[in-house]
């Protein structure tokens, strides 16, 4: 056989591999396909004021509009709206299609760096259950899209580590490029240089100056990312600013527990849960510590333990630990509220758990001939793949979403006001509103919960009690701004206008990106009897929402009664344009008697 010919089956061989993986992600998390929208992927679509602005590309790289400065991931929802819009399915083969991919970048690392069961590693991260928890939720798009680019940058420095003087530049930056995109997907990528140091060592077995230089710039980038997210995170995270109120040995006892945690999860994975119960730990006692002191011994096993097995295992749990660092604890992050671990923060350390066990495993099984391996490969593709299957099935809707939650979580609170949320959109209210009661009674600081039990008073009409859970709710949280526009919009239905009012731009200057809480300030203002003020605040609702009719129909209107029948027309024009049937033909009458009335002679501030 030439060496051509040899080359070829290479290259079939490799693309059979590709697509299989990418066959092995259909298969395991199709279930996704069919889930639709939950938790916080309102937030970044359809309330986002980024992804529904019409400068929302432009402005997620520089805007400090929203928790986290993510800009490739808010560009990337800004697009896929404009092409899936209310969809969900869109959304999901996007993700699918990105942990393929990721998968895929990884088995190149893996055979990069000439590990033991290179492909089988990949497959089994492609159907590891854990993955569902990133896979199957749209919001975690930022998990899948940073994977893809962090996975790129490490064989891109692989390459440039290992290529000859004069091919490593374009190495370089490739790594270094696609770690930037890495970064501004999602900054818990942020460890990507110990990573690397670690993989030099492991190839060489030593690391000397010439190793660390290069590794500078990148060490750079990490810190900026890292002190920018801190930034975001304590000042603008969801909910509130995210606050450390636990002590530092408290921090380092729990961070013991959540690495076994993790680790037990990528070994086990069973008893999977979407919010894990949050644990209490008291850094007083000893079993606190045990967790910590086990990992300690490991660890000390590693740098003991000589020849390949001490090398792997320290590159191995040394690369684990370090990627699932930024999720330890011991930075402030909202959702340790809730939890301490989840299922999407082990989603990029999980690969280096995986190449080890996988590896050692593949080591062992060999001396038993070659056919061992692959029976046992295949068993443990297929019985994770379908443990994944059935997994993703949880994610089919918010009701099946908070019932998988409650089910392992009952005192989730959150969980509580999310099914409660859910009944809501159903229709049952009664039963919402007593989720809502239980959630604020699981934690009676919970503002979200407050807001939206006052929401569902409202709607079974009970005024009196509506009113008390807002302003619960904004004693809790000043800040919040629906809370405030809620009892507003409360208020001036009471005929309450003045302090309505007040409460509505109170909101609106919380929130001013907020097209809602224009909306609602605007139809008080009208109610009030001053137009030029309901007008101003329908022109930001046509700016912030291109494409609500009902605002551009209702400013034409406000329009004409402030004499400005110019700019109404040219609002009225845009109604019939985008929906030429419009409230029964009535925009088309109400364009016509525009220009029956010579606009030339009204007042114009619109052109």
């Amino acid at each position: 056989m030439t060496e051509g010919s040899v080359g070829e089956v290479r290259d079939r061989s490799s693309a059979w591999r590709v697509l299989a993986l990418l066959g092995l992600v259909l298969a395991a998390h199709s279930p996704a396909l069919r889930a639709d929208f939950l938790w916080d992927d309102e937030f970044w679509l359809w309330n986002s004021p980024l992804t529904q602005a019409g400068d929302g590309l432009l402005r997620a790289w520089y805007s400090g509009d929203r928790w986290d400065f993510y800009p490739i991931t808010s560009s990337v929802f800004w697009v896929m709206w404009r092409i899936a819009g209310n969809g969900a399915a869109g959304y999901h083969l996007l993700n699918l299609a990105l942990h393929g991919l990721g998968a895929v970048l990884l088995w190149r690392v893996f055979r990069e760096l000439r590990l033991p069961a290179a492909w089988l590693t990949a497959a089994v991260f492609v159907v590891h259950p854990v993955t569902v928890g990133t896979v199957a939720w749209i919001t975690q798009l930022k998990n899948t899209l940073s994977l893809a680019f962090y996975a790129l940058a490490i064989l891109a420095y692989l390459r440039f580590d290992r290529e000859p003087v004069p091919d490593r530049t374009r190495w370089y930056a490739g790594a270094l490029l696609a770690f930037v995109a890495a970064l501004l997907c999602k900054a818990s990528v942020v460890m990507l240089p110990v990573v690397l140091l670690l993989l030099i060592h492991w190839r060489r077995g030593r690391l000397g100056k010439g190793d660390l230089v290069p590794l500078v710039p990148i060490f750079a980038l990490s810190a900026a990312s890292a002190a920018v997210t801190i930034a975001f995170q304590s000042r603008r995270a969801f909910g509130g600013a995210a606050e450390m109120t636990e002590s530092f040995a408290t921090r380092l006892a729990a961070a013991g527990r959540c690495v076994d945690f993790y680790a037990l999860k990528a070994v086990l994975p069973t008893d999977l849960a979407i919010i894990y119960p949050r644990w209490e730990v008291d850094a007083v006692s000893v079993t606190a510590w045990l967790p910590l002191f086990l990992l300690g011994a490991v660890f000390c096993v590693a740098v003991l333990l000589r020849g390949g097995a001490g090398r792997a295992l320290r590159t191995g749990l040394g690369a684990y630990v370090a990627t699932l660092f930024p999720v330890l604890g011991f930075f402030a992050m909202y959702y340790t509220r809730y939890s301490r671990v989840a299922d999407h923060w082990q989603y990029h350390a999980l690969p280096a758990a995986l190449a080890l066990g996988i590896g050692a495993g593949a080591v062992l099984l060999r001396r038993a001939g070659a056919l061992l391996p692959r029976i046992v490969g295949a068993i443990l593709i297929l019985a994770l793949g379908a443990q994944t299957f059935r997994q993703s099935r949880v994610y089919e809707n918010e009701g099946t979403f908070w019932s998988a939650v409650l089910e392992r979580n009952p005192a989730a609170w959150v969980a509580w006001n999310g099914q409660g949320t859910w009944l809501g959109r159903q229709g049952d209210h009664e039963e919402a509103r007593r989720h809502f009661e239980r959630a604020v009674e699981l934690n009676p600081e919970y503002a979200l919960g407050w807001n939206n039990l006052g929401k569902a008073h409202e709607r079974t009409g009970d005024l009196e009690r509506a009113e008390d859970a807002f302003r619960r709710a904004i004693r809790v949280r000043p800040d919040l701004a629906e809370a405030v526009s809620n009892l507003g919009s409360l208020l001036a239905r009471r005929g309450e206008l003045d302090e309505g009012i007040d409460r509505m731009r109170e909101a609106v200057r919380l929130a001013p990106l907020e097209p809602g809480f224009h909306f609602r300030l605007a139809l008080a203002q009208a109610q009030r009897g001053d137009p030029a003020a309901a007008a101003e605040d329908l022109r930001a609702v046509v700016r912030l929402a291109p494409d609500d009719i009902e605002a551009r129909y209702l400013l034409a209107k406000t329009l004409v009664q402030t004499g400005n029948l110019r700019e109404a027309r040219i609002q009225l024009l845009e109604v019939v344009h985008r929906d030429p049937g419009y409230d029964g033909g009535a925009a088309q009458q109400a364009l016509q008697a525009v220009r029956k009335a010579r606009p030339g002679e009204g007042r114009s501030t619109g052109e």
